[in-house]
């Protein structure tokens, strides 16, 4: 399913397909989210590290390509689910979502 779901993700996006694009551009965020807490928890060779800081560059590759796409909520949720705060902070950051940052930075002090 993941292969096949990456090789639609690089279709061209049309007007009347926008929402298709969301569902199935949630999908691979959720399956790409999932991958990398795997890869992240069984990294332990070089080569599995190498792999890892891989699959993330191409994680924020697909963020970026699809940032307007991707339903900011829906990526925002999870994210923070999968605990993936970094991803989320430079997710926000490419969005340029300033007003989320920074409440994410109030409530993250708030929590020490």
């Amino acid at each position: 399913m993941q292969l096949y779901v990456r090789e639609k993700q690089d279709l061209r996006i049309k007007e009347e397909n926008l929402s298709k694009a969301s569902v199935l551009l949630t999908v691979l965020l959720e399956l790409q989210l999932h991958t990398l807490n795997r890869l992240q928890n069984e990294t332990k060779t070089q080569q599995e590290v190498v792999q890892f800081q891989k699959q993330e560059e191409d994680f924020i590759g697909f963020l970026r390509k699809h940032l307007t796409y991707i339903d900011p909520a829906i990526a925002y949720s999870l994210m923070q689910t999968h605990g993936r705060f970094q991803n989320f902070i430079k997710y926000m950051e490419m969005r340029k979502d300033y007003e989320s940052l920074i409440q994410h930075y109030i409530n993250e002090e708030n929590v020490k």
